[in-house]
């Protein structure tokens, strides 16, 4: 009898190691890959507001019509079900030659929003305000580091 007691408990304890041990075993987990998102400029299909309700050199992410409104004089037809839009905004000592905007996912809460702006060599300031379509639904809790590249 003592010997079955032992061969049991000897069994239990070997078990109980045996899962500590695949317990301990989980694989690490790879930091997420930074992934392009998709943007369309559609600046020229939107009427923009005059005044943005944004600061210069800043990007702003929409997620509904009504999100929409204090942006846009007449309000586009977007599927925000599918995908956010994006607005840029900000103003250059010289005029502009060239904008383009890049958008990078970083994880599930952080995005990079590098918006490259090629100024002209003229002295005339200006100021620039564009929207995007980004092709992926944006969490409006989103954090976005934006980065503004302004050279000539």
């Amino acid at each position: 009898m003592k010997k079955s007691v032992l061969k049991v408990f000897s069994t239990v304890i070997l078990l109980i190691g045996v899962f500590m041990v695949l317990g301990g075993c989980e694989g690490k987990k790879e930091p997420p890959t930074p992934q392009d998102i998709d943007i369309i400029d559609t600046t020229k299909a939107v009427l923009l507001k005059e005044v943005l309700p944004i600061s210069v050199d800043t990007v702003i992410i929409v997620n509904s019509d009504d999100d929409l409104k204090p942006y846009c004089d007449k309000t586009p037809s977007f599927d925000f079900t599918k995908g956010s839009v994006l607005f840029t905004s900000g103003y250059t000592a010289s005029s502009i030659f060239k904008i383009s905007v890049k958008l990078t996912k970083q994880d599930n809460t952080n995005y990079k929003c590098l918006v490259d702006v090629q100024e002209d060599y003229t002295a005339k300031p200006d100021s620039w305000k564009r929207c995007y379509w980004v092709s992926k639904k944006i969490d409006p809790k989103a954090k976005i580091t934006v980065s503004i590249n302004k050279h000539h």
